[in-house]
């Protein structure tokens, strides 16, 4: 699944209200605005919504050693999801990621192919 990434974050710490340990990770992604409509609800809109998706650990350091420039904006990525069992129920989360390539285009003077901005 294609996507533009936005970001990925990881929260540790202590829940104050249980006291327990948690450990999460959120893949921040844009995708498409997909109209739905049904008997008991209607959704529109156009352009781009924001998803935090789980993911699993470890997608921060695989970003990092992507060297993701994230300073002019979003990047295109193609994500692999995987299913985990989680409190008895079936639950889709973010594996990894590939950052899709820069479009190049052939420079006509010098035959070389440079990287598309």
């Amino acid at each position: 699944m294609r996507v533009l990434l936005c970001g990925v974050v990881n929260r540790k710490g202590v829940a104050k209200a249980s006291g327990k340990a948690y450990d999460m990770t959120q893949v921040l992604a844009l995708t498409p605005v997909v109209e739905k409509s049904s008997q008991t609800m209607d959704i529109s809109g156009v352009g781009f919504e924001c998803n935090e998706l789980d993911g699993v650990q470890g997608l921060v350091a695989l970003a990092k050693s992507y060297n993701l420039d994230f300073s002019r904006g979003p990047i295109h990525v193609d994500l692999q999801v995987t299913q985990i069992i989680e409190f008895g129920k079936m639950k889709t989360v973010i594996q990894g990621f590939t950052p899709v390539q820069r479009a190049t285009a052939l420079d006509v003077n010098t035959g070389e192919l440079k990287k598309v901005a």
